[in-house]
């Protein structure tokens, strides 16, 4: 038997949904496992990140069981939450993954700072950066 509207045999049809169908789990799975990594590495409970998200309970525990994957707006929430990007909790790709508050802070106001202010505050962060290497080295 075969689909009449694409010729395409149902066996290969069935075969690639299955395939389909555990490569989302997996997937699920990985960012499931790295959601409950920032749980532990934050010593929280479901219970407190769905209080403090507004993410419901019933999302994170469906998450868990693998039954279904919040959507992305939720994913944002838990991700402003712990501090990382929603890429990073959806893939694991650490690239800008530890972006703290004061991080985005910083880098929303360089926009808006002039060159002369920039170049102060690069020289005072330079002083103090190479402060803390020479005590780092002495140590």
């Amino acid at each position: 038997m075969e689909n009449t509207f694409l010729r395409i045999p149902n066996d290969y049809i069935t075969r690639n949904y299955v395939f389909l169908q555990a490569k989302y789990v997996i997937f699920m799975s990985k960012s499931y496992d790295i959601f409950s990594q920032l749980m532990d590495g934050k010593k929280v409970r479901m219970k407190d990140v769905a209080r403090a998200t507004g993410v419901a309970y019933t999302s994170l525990t469906d998450w868990k069981s693998g039954r279904s994957q919040p959507k992305i707006d939720k994913i944002q929430k838990l991700a402003d939450y712990f501090g990382v990007t929603a890429d990073y909790i959806l893939t694991g790709n650490r690239s800008h993954a530890q972006i703290s508050p004061d991080l985005r802070f910083i880098a929303d106001a360089w926009q808006v700072l002039d060159e002369n202010d920039r170049n102060e505050i690069l020289a005072l962060i330079r002083i103090k950066y190479d402060k803390y290497r020479a005590e780092e080295k002495r140590a």
